[in-house]
């Protein structure tokens, strides 16, 4: 069985990580499931305020603007924000984010990308308002059990009434690997944390098992993608 300390998950762990440039959790692609899915996400509209949690240096953020959307993305490592923008040459700024603690907020010249880089758990609809779209790619996956409630009730506040949330997890044997991100995180754990204010609705579910899983002994490995919408 695979284990990692309680220190291995802080958030100084993942600062750490994007630091060492240990981020295979990085696509060098626009995810898949988020174009073929795009219109659950947006509900058929144009020029939405979307939300992309945990978004790292994501091609995805670029993607979802070039479709007319204002993109948000919510990240701890500088070096992510940093690396999105000059890695895509987009010309950008760099202000303090108010009311936030060694928060930074990056804005591209048109304002059109904008990356919130702070504590996930110390943003608010205070700091950029509400979202009528999230797109969460393994970030709620990658909450220990003990952060869920408040990763769940900070993604619930930032939801318009009418928002759209699509949600990437992953599942395998748990007995593979313990204590280590990204957890197993089934339909069951999605609608256990969410099921009693949103419409939780699996739309697929596809192999994700790459080489470096199996080198630790994973057999299987699925991710599955879920609609979210707040009940009527």
């Amino acid at each position: 069985m695979t284990t990692l300390s309680e220190e291995d998950n802080s958030l100084e762990h993942w600062k750490e990580a994007w630091k060492q440039g240990r981020t295979r959790f990085h696509k060098d692609t626009v995810n898949e499931l988020l174009i073929q899915y795009i219109g659950l996400l947006t509900n058929g509209r144009s020029g939405l305020k979307i939300l992309v949690t945990l978004c790292g240096k994501s091609l995805d953020l670029k993607w979802l603007a070039e479709q007319g959307h204002d993109v948000t993305g919510l990240e701890l490592s500088e070096i992510a924000a940093k690396s999105f923008y000059e890695e895509n040459d987009i010309e950008y700024t760099v202000s303090p984010l108010e009311n936030i603690k060694d928060g930074n907020l990056y804005r591209s010249k048109d304002g059109r990308i904008k990356i919130c880089q702070c504590d996930c758990f110390a943003f608010s609809s205070s700091v950029c308002g509400q979202f009528d779209a999230i797109w969460d790619r393994y970030a709620f996956g990658a909450m220990k059990p003990e952060c869920r409630n408040e990763y769940r009730d900070m993604l619930l506040s930032l939801m318009k009434p009418d928002a759209q949330c699509l949600m990437v997890t992953q599942q395998y044997d748990p007995t593979v690997m313990s204590g280590r991100s990204p957890f197993h995180t089934p339909y069951e754990v999605v609608q256990e944390y969410y099921g009693e204010k949103c419409n939780v609705e699996k739309i697929i579910e596809q192999d994700a098992l790459l080489d470096i899983w199996k080198t630790i002994g994973h057999k299987w490995l699925t991710e599955t993608l879920f609609h979210l919408a707040f009940k009527k």
